[in-house]
């Protein structure tokens, strides 16, 4: 039960945070946008192995953008890079993140990721449950996978 208000702590805060996020990008707007969880339009990730996304403000193919993203459980990226900086809040599962040279660190339910642009790293979720996670990034969403010996 405690898990449960706490995760509906973190969704609120986390569409807190879009609010707040979508005002800054959206200027003079001055209407507010309220959206019930039923009301999110999910839609397949191209190429991403089941992952899915929704967009709450900006396009993620051409600018800023804030959307909710799902990946299933064992779901895994070899080593990338994005052109812009990510930041991410964890809304339930646990997102798998190493940075190159690193340790893989595991990131539940409530926890923040800023990832910098350029920052060499793999990512993934954790076996037995799907992630779902708020993400924001300032530019378009990319990933540039880095090419190793392990897939060359």
């Amino acid at each position: 039960m405690k898990y449960l208000r706490f995760s509906h702590l973190v969704l609120s805060l986390a569409t807190g945070f879009v609010f707040l996020s979508g005002a800054a990008v959206a200027g003079d707007q001055r209407s507010a946008l309220f959206m019930h969880a039923s009301e999110i339009k999910w839609v397949d990730t191209p190429g991403a192995n089941g992952a899915q996304m929704a967009v709450l403000w900006g396009d993620p193919e051409t600018g800023a953008y804030g959307a909710f993203r799902k990946r299933p459980g064992g779901d895994f990226v070899a080593l990338h890079t994005h052109t812009h900086d990510g930041r991410v809040i964890i809304l339930s599962g646990v997102l798998l993140i190493t940075m190159e040279g690193g340790a893989q660190t595991e990131l539940g339910p409530g926890s923040y990721a800023l990832i910098p642009s350029g920052a060499k790293h793999t990512s993934g979720c954790k076996a037995g449950s799907d992630c779902v996670y708020f993400e924001e990034q300032p530019g378009a969403s990319d990933i540039n996978f880095i090419k190793t010996a392990a897939t060359k």
